[in-house]
């Protein structure tokens, strides 16, 4: 996805390790011809208070511990001597921002200027105390640019872990990217749209030519999730899309406990059109041994495959 050239090196790995606050998992691919498949693969679940995702509370209560389980994770899967990996991060260890401007900034240092500024008044911390990465996704009638913000410390956390257990992290990202990279392998043309289930919340993603639009959480009440969708793609429709008469989204893809028909019905509902559904298992990757990727898992192996990407 374009976003990674922003937040990590060119080349990435083509394993990916996923945190949770209930688990953890590890991800090695291989690609034949068009497709994936998975070289190893393990998961573990993760003790209450081993890992406590939060924007402004330290994350990491045992740094040796959770270390201690992330090893055995990696070991499990056969991959303890890897030292490259993608991370993929919890969500609710950063803020995804829509940032807008009234007119373009006039240069580099007053673009990083304006999105600090922006970014300050709307996570109430200061620009000096976040790490924050920007992209530009301006294509609709004023500038727009996607940005993600950590706080020092909490990343400071995360960069101290993986030096304790010797890897050489490509990439740290929230998780919403390792399921919207999926969309990279997709040759259907237009915006896409990911839903993926956190329990009481969904987490979405617009993305187009790989490059993420809009980045929210909406309520992941199952009896209301058609209701939220819906008004979400008004709101797709009327700020974000190049115009309203030809707002559409081409394709979707759900991760967990999701029901993709619905999601797409309530797109055409808002749009006028229904959306294909992208299932990356079988469509894209091998199952495993015929059952679909988990949700962690499918989320890490959307991220390896970026090794593979542009």
């Amino acid at each position: 996805m374009t976003l990674l050239h922003r937040l990590t090196r060119p080349r990435l790995p083509r394993a990916a390790f996923f945190f949770d606050a209930a688990e953890l998992a590890a991800v090695e691919l291989r690609r034949r011809g068009e497709r994936f498949s998975i070289g190893a693969a393990s998961r573990a679940p993760l003790s209450p208070g081993l890992l406590v995702p939060s924007f402004d509370q330290p994350n990491i209560p045992n740094l040796d511990e959770l270390a201690n389980v992330a090893d055995q994770t990696a070991r499990a899967a056969g991959l303890g001597r890897r030292q490259r990996w993608s991370v993929l991060l919890p969500e609710q260890s950063v803020k995804s921002l829509v940032v807008t401007f009234d007119s373009p900034p006039s240069s580099r240092d007053e673009l990083r200027e304006m999105v600090n500024w922006k970014v300050e008044r709307m996570v109430g911390v200061p620009a000096s105390e976040l790490r924050i990465a920007r992209q530009f996704v301006g294509t609709g009638r004023t500038p727009r640019f996607l940005a993600v913000a950590m706080r020092t410390p909490v990343a400071e956390q995360y960069d101290a872990l993986a030096k304790t257990l010797g890897w050489n992290a490509g990439s740290m990202v929230p998780r919403y990217i390792g399921e919207a990279a999926w969309f990279d392998w997709d040759q259907s043309r237009g915006d896409k749209l990911t839903v993926g289930a956190r329990g009481a919340t969904s987490q979405i993603a617009v993305v187009r030519d790989g490059e993420l639009l809009l980045v929210r959480s909406i309520d992941g009440d199952p009896s209301r999730l058609g209701d939220e969708i819906y008004r979400l793609m008004l709101y797709y429709r009327d700020r974000i899309a190049d115009a309203p008469e030809r707002a559409a989204i081409s394709a979707i893809l759900t991760c967990g406990a999701v029901d993709a028909d619905r999601v797409s019905a309530s797109v055409a509902d808002a749009l006028g059109s229904a959306p294909a559904v992208v299932r990356p298992v079988p469509d894209l990757i091998d199952d495993v041994d015929g059952a679909t990727l988990v949700p962690a898992l499918l989320a890490a192996a959307g991220m390896a495959t970026q090794a593979w990407a542009g």
